[in-house]
């Protein structure tokens, strides 16, 4: 039977993690308690993580239950007139960012390495972790509560589209999200960079129409290189780079299908319901960006293919 081992846990963080500052981004619990009463055999499967350190100062773990709960009343919208709704998704886990400065809270302006650790984990498993609940904090030696900030970012939203209905990473992707922040600060082609931010944009964004425009032009960052002949250099290089990523069904007639749609999104035809074969062509073309970046992050030789336009011609022209 899966547990979450509050109690266990919490003493962890607290004896393991302590630092007066810290810097939180939260996910709750929403979706997996979703996969608990319409698919319990997925979340046995694949159990949530618990705790697992990405680097000296940045771990996923739960926060202590009384911590985890002040930081969401703070975050979520209130209304003023009527009692306090009960809340029917605490959390399931907190990206954390350790600061051993000393610093006032007030002083102390964080940088993007938490968000970009939730970026990248992102590339290992699709999650909608948002950054609607992303605060900095001051804690006590007892790991109470002393201050709190919000940090204001833009499209602080954050939606997949549907992967089985596994919204969560499990300690097998957090391995791998480990060896992604083990190269923070990224150092990486420009065009790899681009398609980065594009990638997570359509992360933050929940209109398919907006998410098919930006995974269409990140994978453009990555191959496109001559102003004619834009359709011919998706399709090709696309498919191309599917094939060696080991993604088949991405194949040429499925990257003009792709980018046929993409370009009449992009002149404001609208998309309607994404379902069915437009959700399927939708994913396998997030994941052709996805497992490209992922692989250029890990592998400098790789990455070094979309370096400039001669490379590209060289490795990915048809």
């Amino acid at each position: 039977m899966y547990s979450f081992e509050v109690k266990r846990l919490s003493e962890l963080f607290i004896q393991k993690a302590f630092m007066p500052l810290q810097e939180v981004i939260l996910q709750t619990r929403q979706a997996l308690q979703a996969a608990v009463v319409n698919n319990f055999d997925l979340v046995e499967a694949y159990p949530p993580l618990r705790h697992f350190q990405l680097a000296d100062d940045v771990l996923i773990t739960e926060l202590d239950h009384h911590l985890a709960e002040q930081i969401m009343d703070c975050c979520e919208q209130r209304v003023f007139g009527i009692p306090k709704p009960v809340r029917l998704s605490p959390q399931l886990y907190a990206f954390v960012r350790l600061n051993s400065e000393n610093d006032s809270i007030w002083d102390w302006v964080p940088d993007q390495r938490l968000e970009h650790c939730v970026a990248l984990s992102r590339l290992v498993h699709p999650t909608s972790i948002p950054l609607s609940m992303h605060v900095k904090i001051s804690v006590g030696a007892d790991g109470n509560l002393l201050e709190l900030i919000p940090i204001e970012t833009a499209l602080q939203g954050a939606f997949i589209a549907d992967r089985g209905g596994r919204d969560w990473l499990t300690t097998g992707d957090a391995r791998q999200i480990r060896d992604l922040v083990s190269h923070l600060p990224l150092s990486v082609p420009k065009r790899v960079s681009r398609a980065l931010w594009y990638f997570e944009m359509a992360a933050r964004n929940y209109f398919a129409d907006i998410r098919w425009t930006l995974i269409a032009t990140g994978l453009e960052a990555l191959v496109h290189t001559e102003r004619g002949r834009s359709t011919h250099q998706f399709t090709t290089r696309t498919s191309r780079l599917a094939e060696f990523l080991k993604i088949a069904k991405f194949t040429r007639d499925a990257a003009l299908s792709f980018y046929d749609l993409r370009s009449g999104l992009s002149h404001g035809q609208g998309l309607g319901t994404l379902a069915g074969p437009e959700q399927e062509l939708y994913t396998m073309g997030e994941d052709v960006l996805r497992t490209a970046l992922l692989r250029s992050i890990l592998d400098g030789a790789f990455a070094s293919t979309f370096a400039d336009t001669a490379s590209i011609i060289l490795n990915w022209a048809i």
